[in-house]
């Protein structure tokens, strides 16, 4: 009878031991991002391959890219962060993402968990991971970010490519990615009631006298500024969640006075923002686009 006894409990301490490991296996860990002094999901999971694999990182509303090829977030602003992973020869997956500052400490604020996902913190530093693999030869995992008001922001991303044996045996750990993120230069206050509206000169900048007429604007609209110096010129139009609509403009330029139209045609009505790069130097007007 003890000896019946004994085996049972012996079968009971196994199928219970298995049942916490598979747990844990199908539940995102924090901690394993790949971010500066973090270890990488091939701690536990390897032994797999795959001939092409690869994650994304995307947002809406879309991150833009300025003149210095920098990507950009809107202060303040709330995006849907979605992290797509895949592998060739897996139909499940697992991921992991953390949002931090160059100095590793968290970067505005994550919320809103998607559908299999769930948030975690490791060290201080919030992760938003897996609840449950995902099936599919795409897995994509959402959640919304709220990026902080000024500051240099760093998503990193990374992902598990799982076979389902129950096991971290066989499976393979897609190659993690960063995405760096600075802020977007704040919108220079106008009034808007104005017809012939014009920005506070920056000192010393290499752009000035910039103005827009009409405003509000249909079709097209003309925007006049002095340059001091050579610089590439890009105006870009931007709408209130910082999402780039429209190159309006885009050369190199010399010293002197400009006047561009610019075309709008094909663009919604609404409030906009129109962001002039000059290298380094940013200077941005709103502008009302009416039907």
């Amino acid at each position: 009878m003890k000896k019946i006894s004994i085996s049972l409990i012996l079968i009971l301490i196994t199928v219970l031991g298995s049942s916490a490991f598979m747990i844990k296996s199908s539940n995102g860990i924090a901690g394993y991002t790949g971010s500066p002094g973090e270890a990488k999901c091939s701690s536990c999971h390897g032994g797999g391959s795959s001939s092409s694999s690869g994650l994304t990182i995307t947002s809406v509303p879309a991150f833009s890219v300025n003149i210095n090829a920098d990507t950009e977030y809107m202060p303040d602003t709330t995006y849907q962060i979605t992290i797509a992973a895949s592998a060739s020869g897996f139909s499940k997956y697992g991921f992991g993402c953390e949002i931090l500052t160059p100095s590793i400490t968290n970067s505005g604020t994550m919320s809103a968990a998607g559908a299999g996902v769930k948030f975690v913190n490791s060290a201080g530093k919030r992760n938003a991971v897996h609840t449950t693999a995902k099936n599919g030869a795409t897995a994509l995992f959402t959640f919304k970010w709220t990026a902080p008001s000024s500051g240099d922001a760093i998503i990193y991303a990374i992902g598990n490519a799982v076979n389902g044996n129950n096991s971290d045996n066989g499976d393979f750990v897609i190659a993690p990615i960063s995405l760096n993120l600075v802020a977007a230069p704040a919108p220079i206050p106008i009034d808007t009631t104005k017809t012939d509206v014009k920005v506070k000169e920056i000192e010393n900048s290499p752009i000035s006298h910039v103005s827009i007429f009409p405003n509000p604007a249909n079709e097209l609209v003309t925007m006049s500024y002095f340059l001091k110096q050579p610089k590439q010129i890009r105006i870009e139009l931007i709408n209130i969640n910082g999402a780039v609509v429209k190159v309006l403009h885009d050369a190199m330029e010399f010293p002197g006075s400009y006047s561009q139209i610019l075309n709008l045609q094909h663009v919604p009505s609404g409030a906009y923002f129109v962001k002039t790069n000059a290298n380094n130097e940013r200077v941005a007007q709103k502008l009302i686009i009416i039907p």
